[in-house]
């Protein structure tokens, strides 16, 4: 999939931030990749609660550590869906952030992240 990937980014659009707290935003799968699995989709949520712990803290340090206690994968992603996610940050510290999340398409979930 690497060659069809100019970069390891699968936040397209943030539509609404409370850094540190809340945080939604977009990912349209590229129509030139034969699909999109649900590991990839748990990828997406993870990098937007990234992006709200990031911007918590000014921007200043990255947590290394993303926390999801349990992954239920409801579906793959299809090439030229919009994934709409969310995450929702419970602990953010130095070293680590806590979250839940979602990704939907069309209303429908296909991931759920405890």
């Amino acid at each position: 999939m690497s060659a069809h990937f100019r970069a390891f980014s699968f936040v397209d659009r943030i539509e609404s931030a409370r850094p540190g707290v809340d945080i939604r935003g977009h990912y349209l799968i590229p129509t030139t990749v034969p699909g999109f699995p649900g590991s990839l989709v748990a990828e997406a949520v993870g990098q937007l609660a990234a992006w709200s712990s990031l911007s918590a803290n000014g921007f200043a340090r990255r947590p290394l550590a993303g926390i999801a206690g349990r992954i239920e994968i409801l579906a793959a992603g299809r090439p030229g869906q919009v994934l709409d996610l969310a995450a929702e940050i419970e602990h953010l510290d130095d070293t680590a952030v806590t979250y839940h999340g979602t990704a939907s398409v069309d209303g429908r979930a296909v991931l759920r992240l405890h």
